[in-house]
């Protein structure tokens, strides 16, 4: 297998559905071939120790923020210098802009191929825009992929926004995102949170969970707005949302004029293992995401990471979220995995749907067992396989042209 060079910068130790992606990807690779190139973002806390558990070569390093122009310089001298170093035979690029124009030019620089890795919102945005700037960002996206030697694309979903710029089906490869945390838990320390649960759940509450990062297409703020509508009939629900982000405070002003903050608990980015432990205490897990300024849900592993807990599922019909979750109907009771809403813009909807799972624990437990085999389907072994066929086939083409 020929080395490939990953540029990203979305990576761990930084915290996101992408970042877990990329690396688990890159741990099921072979790791002697598979380089990483990182876009640092936030400070260097836990990447020597990442560096030492991944078994790949990982470099991390401040490309320059600002303009376009300069980052894509940054991207570009970045690149060419791994290139370099490391007999690179394969681009990656983890992002269409800028990280995708930059791996373009330095494919031609080297005469080396490439491939580039969609996520939905960056194929999905650049439609949306409009004047001079939307038609430019266009007729760059299109012209990254058109010229990489294949796409990934992280569900069927992105797959479709793919082909709107002209790229032909075969081109393209669904590579999805899998479950990453780990149901085993060990040696959980109960703080206070964890005890207030426990002791509500013991006392016949039923436990709300969100996990997500507090931004508005998550929709928090629409369950939030749900939750006084499920206390109409059912008031012991708890509503727990663990995250942070910048619409945090405005959710918190939400929940307290609910008149019910009692009910609503706030709980910030916590280690995998309290995370699990959080997973197996909720009763239905909820994220409804929505479109905001032409970002959307590609996928949803969150769901999955519930199943591995046996745990239902809502989401909302939006983006890659109905690959996520089996959406229950008249016929699908013994493979349904959860509900999916309408309008995630429709709280009464939403309140609906938590109703029909705390309500009826029958179906509440069909669905979460049928979740828990629907997610251990998703596996980072057998997706990465697909990229390591398609980079075996390139190498397979470059030594017959030779």
């Amino acid at each position: 297998m020929k080395k490939t060079l990953l540029t990203t910068y979305m990576f761990l130790p930084q915290i996101g559905g992408a970042q877990y992606y990329y690396y688990h990807l890159c741990k099921n690779l072979p790791q002697d071939s598979i380089f990483v190139l990182v876009g640092r973002r936030f400070d260097r806390k836990d990447e020597d120790r990442l560096k030492q558990e991944a078994g790949f070569y990982i470099k991390y390093t401040d490309l320059h923020w600002g303009s376009f122009l300069r980052k894509w310089f940054s991207l570009l001298f970045h690149i060419s210098r791994e290139v370099v170093r490391h007999n690179i035979g394969i681009l990656w690029a983890g992002e269409v802009l800028p990280t995708g124009l930059a791996v373009y030019v330095a494919s031609r620089i080297f005469d080396i191929p490439y491939f580039v890795t969609t996520h939905g919102a960056d194929v999905l945005n650049p439609m949306q825009k409009t004047g001079i700037r939307g038609k430019w960002k266009r007729f760059l996206v299109r012209w990254v992929l058109k010229n990489a030697a294949f796409v990934v694309a992280n569900t069927e979903y992105t797959r479709l926004q793919v082909e709107k710029y002209s790229i032909d089906r075969d081109k393209t490869i669904v590579v999805y995102p899998c479950p990453s945390i780990s149901p085993d838990i060990q040696n959980i320390e109960k703080d206070d949170d964890i005890q207030t649960i426990e002791s509500l759940k013991q006392e016949g509450w039923k436990i709300v969970l969100t996990t997500a990062r507090a931004v508005r297409r998550k929709g928090i703020d629409m369950v939030i707005q749900a939750m006084p509508y499920v206390w109409q009939e059912r008031p012991e629900a708890l509503y727990v949302i663990v995250g942070e982000g910048v619409y945090k405070k405005e959710l918190v002003k939400m929940a307290e004029d609910t008149g019910h903050k009692d009910k609503i608990m706030f709980i910030d980015f916590v280690s995998d293992n309290k995370l699990a432990y959080l997973y197996s205490l909720c009763d239905v897990y909820v994220m409804i995401p929505r479109v905001v300024d032409g970002l959307v849900e590609g996928f949803g592993i969150v769901y999955l990471n519930a199943g591995l807990f046996a745990k239902p599922v809502i989401g909302s019909k939006v983006g890659g979220v109905p690959e996520a979750i089996i959406d229950f109907y008249d016929n699908n009771y013994d493979t349904a995995t959860g509900l999916l809403v309408n309008n995630p813009q429709n709280p009464r909807e939403i309140a609906k749907k938590i109703l029909m799972l705390v309500k009826d624990t029958g179906m509440a437990e069909k669905f979460g067992a049928n979740n828990k085999k629907y997610a251990e389907k998703f596996t980072y072994s057998k997706e990465a396989e697909k990229i390591r066929q398609k980079i075996g086939s390139i190498t397979e083409q470059a030594n017959s042209n030779t």
